[in-house]
């Protein structure tokens, strides 16, 4: 008796989508909310929930551009300047 191997799931194997669709691009924007939050910044004023200049690398990223240091410069102009 010869034992098939388990399949090995593939988010893109059925449909040639992903798993979660836009769910990723709203799980790296509640990331990097929370991450600003934990750093004390106020994540929702940096990354409003309908912010397009954010939204637009995400979606770079997802067709698999590399976005960083785009991102890293949209951060950086909106950091807020230190309380004293």
């Amino acid at each position: 008796m010869t034992r098939s191997r388990p399949q090995q799931f593939s988010p893109t194997a059925s449909s040639g989508r992903r798993a979660f669709g836009e769910g990723n691009k709203r799980t790296a924007l509640l990331l990097d909310r929370w991450l600003l939050d934990r750093n004390g910044v106020d994540g929702a004023a940096v990354l409003p929930p309908e912010d397009r200049e954010f939204g637009d690398p995400l979606v770079r990223a997802a067709a698999g551009n590399d976005v960083e240091s785009d991102i890293v410069a949209l951060l950086v102009a909106r950091r807020p300047s230190p309380s004293h």
